[in-house]
């Protein structure tokens, strides 16, 4: 447990985009210490088909980057989706004026 009150970042290689409930993982054997709490964590969410199923069955965050890191979860499908209906650009080299003439 941190006593320090300071927030710590995970190493670089255990740090990956933010993934959704719907993208969907494969998960490997449990190769983690047996008896330890990643092991009994990993036991419950093993199974899962979505990084969603993961997250209800006991997956903690840093689960998803270590477990990629270390070659027990791949990604088989990733939503790209923009996460709103609809996005909108604006060129700053554009005048107010050309923008409402111009909008396209």
């Amino acid at each position: 447990m941190l006593k320090c009150g300071t927030r710590h970042r995970a190493p670089a290689e255990f740090r990956v985009p933010p993934l959704r409930d719907g993208d969907r993982v494969r998960y490997g054997p449990n190769k983690k210490k047996p008896g330890s709490n990643a092991f009994k964590r990993y036991e419950r969410y093993k199974r899962a088909a979505t990084v969603g199923e993961a997250r209800s069955s006991g997956a903690a965050s840093v689960d998803f980057g270590h477990d990629i890191a270390k070659g027990h979860l791949r990604v088989v499908e990733l939503d790209t989706s923009p996460l709103g209906a609809e996005r909108t650009l604006k060129d700053p080299r554009r005048s107010s004026s050309c923008r409402s003439c111009c909008s396209s």
